[in-house]
């Protein structure tokens, strides 16, 4: 077996399976509790924690065990933990056969982050092929809630585009949701980085409906929100025209008003079926702000729906964004995503 193992494996026997990523074992008499390096896994009162412990267990087998150290020795617990890669005697690393069976997140704690990117690696593969907490039909104990970014997407500090930026994530970063806001338009989330935050939820792909994350007790208010630099304004600026809209289960999307201060966009359903728009996305090709629509919008046929940003106030039912205008760049195209994937776009030029 030592061909197929990492340099400097020690063996080791296991003596108890913890949960999903901690186990116990016995290395030369001594009994040690070993924390995986790199992964996480649902702790004892979240979805999914049964799942992922029986996925170690199922993993671990019966046979001698391997650990592999990358720099430090053991964690900051209490009672401090070893920290390991784990092998089988076939050469099967443990920590990563978790995140490809989509039982587990990667997290890293430099300086331990020798596998960092394959680990992120498995994790968008697991989900794309609908692994462990992705599979179609959950655990009986439930599914841990895990998502990926469908785009470029900010962290902020609070549930609201008002929040100061603290990070922005590329697309196809591996989520770990803890929270929601009541209305399901916002995440409470953590990367692999160990960025957490709070993410729009039009802006990523969950394994399990939104509902299923709990609703955030302490959550941020807007007057907390830290100010952030208010944009240039335009030098004279004029109304945009709409240039060319597509369909999208009957949706249309018209630009009502855009001056450089006042910004209002309205959505339209001119189809024959109520739509669900809660949770899709708008934002402009020459900015980096989302607009996420509130959880459960329906627009019946006929109706419309306002997305107000800027100084403009909303003349019918909708949606007050951002208090800063956010589309009104000369030249933008509007896009308009749903949770699916599908998308909608509009071309909007000022006019001369």
């Amino acid at each position: 077996p030592a061909a197929r193992l990492p340099a400097g494996a020690v063996v080791a026997e296991l003596v108890k399976v913890v949960d999903g990523d901690t186990i116990d074992v016995r290395i030369d008499g001594a009994v040690e509790r070993v924390r995986y390096i790199g992964v996480d896994t649902p702790e004892r009162n979240q979805p999914g924690y049964q799942a992922a412990t029986a996925a170690n267990r199922a993993l671990l087998g019966a046979g001698p065990l391997y650990l592999v150290r990358d720099v430090s020795e053991r964690d900051r617990m209490a009672s401090p933990r070893l920290l390991r890669y784990v092998y089988l005697a076939d050469g099967t690393h443990v920590n990563a056969a978790l995140v490809a069976g989509g039982w587990a997140q990667p997290v890293e704690y430099p300086p331990d982050v020798r596998h960092a990117a394959e680990l992120r690696a498995l994790a968008v593969t697991a989900a794309r092929e609908g692994r462990g907490f992705w599979a179609a039909e959950p655990p009986a104990d439930g599914a841990m809630s895990y998502g990926l970014t469908l785009a470029a997407a900010h962290i902020r500090r609070g549930p609201g585009n008002d929040f100061a930026v603290t990070a922005t994530l590329p697309p196809d970063t591996p989520l770990t949701v803890f929270g929601r806001t009541a209305a399901g338009d916002w995440l409470q989330v953590r990367a692999p980085d160990r960025t957490g935050g709070w993410l729009a939820a039009g802006l990523a792909r969950l394994n399990v409906a939104v509902e299923a994350a709990p609703v955030v007790a302490n959550i941020p208010a807007p007057a907390e929100a830290a100010a952030e630099p208010a944009q240039a304004p335009m030098d004279a600026p004029r109304p945009l025209a709409l240039l060319s809209a597509g369909g999208l289960q009957g949706i249309t999307l018209v630009v009502v008003k855009n001056d450089g201060r006042e910004e209002l966009l309205e959505l339209r359903n001119g189809g024959p079926a109520a739509v669900d728009v809660g949770g899709w996305v708008l934002w402009g090709s020459k900015g980096d702000e989302r607009c996420v629509l509130p959880g459960r919008t329906v627009l019946e046929p006929g109706a419309a729906f306002q997305v107000a940003t800027g100084d403009s106030e909303l003349t019918g039912e909708g949606y007050k964004c951002a208090a800063r205008p956010i589309w009104n760049n000369d030249g933008e195209t509007i896009y308009l995503r749903t949770p699916a994937g599908e998308q909608l776009q509009i071309e909007a030029t000022r006019v001369r």
